[in-house]
């Protein structure tokens, strides 16, 4: 398990810009980018070991001031930070497909985002995933729900005639 602070990132919506189809990284991509590795330098030195195998991924968030914020906006501006080429002790992750899992949510303990990321060997299943309905299941769910509906229509129009 590794676990790094970051500084509270900004918005995905203020960090790339197109020009005709060229998509490019905005001063405020850079500028996060820079602090964020500084931060990143202070906690674990100059080198680091890039992550090559799958992973889950942990965010912590701080809320930076009382406005309504949407999460799903930071965790791409994380994730790329992850794989960035551009850190100076090089990239933490080797590319953000390794992300297998995700876990994101507001935490009053954390100033920034702080990054846990975990292999997956070490994350039990959710007792959750054996209520997954089947293809096969959720086939013969329908067809007897459709049943039913039929015999209800049925009744509710032979009521109807009489």
């Amino acid at each position: 398990m590794q676990i790094y602070s970051l500084p509270y990132p900004p918005s995905i919506n203020s960090l790339y810009r197109h020009n005709g189809p060229r998509v490019y990284k905005t001063k405020y991509w850079k500028e996060w980018v820079a602090e964020a590795d500084y931060a990143l330098l202070q906690q674990k030195g100059e080198r680091r070991q890039t992550i090559t195998e799958p992973v889950a991924v942990e965010l912590a968030v701080g809320r930076p001031d009382r406005r309504k914020r949407d999460l799903d906006n930071l965790t791409k501006v994380v994730f790329d930070f992850l794989q960035s080429p551009d850190l100076q002790g090089g990239k933490i992750l080797e590319d953000d497909h390794l992300i297998h899992h995700y876990e994101v949510y507001w935490s009053d303990e954390v100033v920034g985002v702080q990054v846990i990321l975990k292999e997956l060997a070490a994350i039990k299943p959710d007792e959750t995933l054996k209520n997954i309905i089947t293809k096969s299941e959720l086939s013969t769910s329908l067809k007897n729900l459709k049943s039913a509906t039929d015999k209800l229509i049925k009744a509710g129009a032979s009521a109807d005639h009489t």
